[in-house]
């Protein structure tokens, strides 16, 4: 859905006359100009800028996640369901600031 919408939506940003009644008129001017494949010209562009982003986010994630929780388990701390609730939602050193 990503996709298609964004290829759509750079057209309109650059030629807003393009969709005078709105981002549904655009997206048939789109289709009558080049075909519904001009809603996926844009994929190899969105692939290498999303997956390289997608798979950092989610490594940093993970391991920013297990330094918090080990973190707390060494310091004694039973790592309950508000924890698993508070650390992925802040900072660690945050969350361990605001709750001792």
């Amino acid at each position: 859905m990503l996709c298609p919408m964004e290829a759509l939506r750079i057209p309109l940003v650059v030629e807003p006359e393009m969709a005078a009644n709105g981002w549904v008129d655009g997206g048939l001017n789109m289709v009558g100009n080049e075909g519904i494949k001009g809603f996926w010209k844009c994929l190899p562009v969105m692939l290498s800028k999303q997956v390289p982003y997608t798979i950092t986010k989610n490594v940093s994630f993970d391991y920013i996640t297990t330094i918090a929780y080990s973190t707390i388990a060494a310091w004694g701390i039973t790592i309950c369901s508000k924890w698993k609730l508070a650390i992925p939602f802040c900072h660690a050193g945050e969350c361990l600031i605001l709750h001792q």
